[in-house]
């Protein structure tokens, strides 16, 4: 009776130590998450100069973190690991943004002021120093034609004489690929593109008038 006493307490020993060294374990790999969640959020208060020629090194800690996060879940009950993962997975993405917005910074400052005209106008690829537009489409021609104007006029007060010359060049370009297609676009489609056309030749000429000189 005596011996099964004694292995009764051994055993709710061992138990107790499990049950404790289990709880150790849950709280840091809550703590190893927090931390992960906290240093995403801290790069918030990383600015664009400071980001920028640090980036590799954010990525290289992020990975880290974001690694040692997802072995940390292991350690979290059923119940816990539940309620972390939609927080990881917004973590994650608020991560993947910032990345994004950082890269984008890098390529911006990295281009010829023409190349970010062409970018801003168009989209970020669509039109380099060839002014190519074999990708418009009568799918897409009318809303290229939109979106030109719409951004122009949206920034016409900032361009220099430079820029609003290479924006002539783009919008000739751009003529060029629509007569190609012109016989598949429907009459609507025509005659809103002759309107923006007409509007845009206008605000060209006049805004190149009181534009400043090509050093910004």
């Amino acid at each position: 009776m005596k011996k099964i006493i004694i292995r009764i307490v051994f055993v709710l020993a061992s138990v107790v130590v499990i049950v404790s060294c289990k709880s150790n374990e849950e709280t840091q790999a809550e703590q190893t998450i927090a931390e992960y969640e906290k240093f995403v959020d801290s790069l918030n208060q990383v600015t664009m100069d400071e980001a920028e020629p640090n980036l590799a090194k954010i990525e290289a800690e992020f990975e880290i973190r974001s690694q040692e996060a997802e072995k940390a879940m292991q350690e979290l009950s059923e119940k816990e690991r539940a309620k972390k993962v939609e927080k990881l997975k917004k973590t994650k993405t608020k991560y993947v943004k910032y990345s994004e917005t950082v890269k984008n910074n890098i390529v911006k400052s990295s281009l010829s002021p023409l190349q970010s005209l062409r970018n801003s106008l168009f989209g970020v690829g669509k039109v380099n120093e060839h002014r190519n537009f074999n990708w418009v489409t009568t799918e897409n021609a009318l809303a290229v034609y939109e979106q030109l104007f719409e951004v122009y006029k949206e920034h016409n007060h900032e361009y220099t004489k430079q820029e609003i010359d290479e924006i002539k060049l783009l919008l000739v370009a751009l003529n060029e690929r629509k007569k190609r297609i012109e016989a598949e676009l429907s009459s609507k489609e025509r005659s809103r593109i002759g309107v923006i056309k007409f509007k845009m030749n206008a605000k060209l000429r006049i805004d190149r008038i009181g534009a400043r000189s090509n050093e910004k």
